[in-house]
């Protein structure tokens, strides 16, 4: 069950939903701590997927408040 999680927090985290992986990071540390390998692995991709998600909604903040360059390049 834990190799099956796994999986699925891996593939979200392949797909740049960092917000998913990082939910299915916290199953796998939550409920699977007995199995070493599994374990030491996920908390690793969990503090990435942290990251990257933190990086990821900052972004999107930048781009609310202050908009993108390619604003300016709507009327082509």
């Amino acid at each position: 069950m834990a190799e099956h999680e796994l999986f699925y927090a891996d593939f979200y985290y392949r797909m740049g939903r960092y917000a998913s992986a990082l939910a299915r990071y916290k199953v796998i540390i939550s409920n699977y701590s007995d199995v070493p390998d599994i374990y030491e692995h996920t908390q690793e991709k969990a503090n990435a997927a942290f990251i990257m998600n933190s990086e990821k909604q900052a972004e999107e903040t930048r781009k609310q408040r202050e908009g993108s360059w390619r604003d300016w390049f709507k009327w082509l």
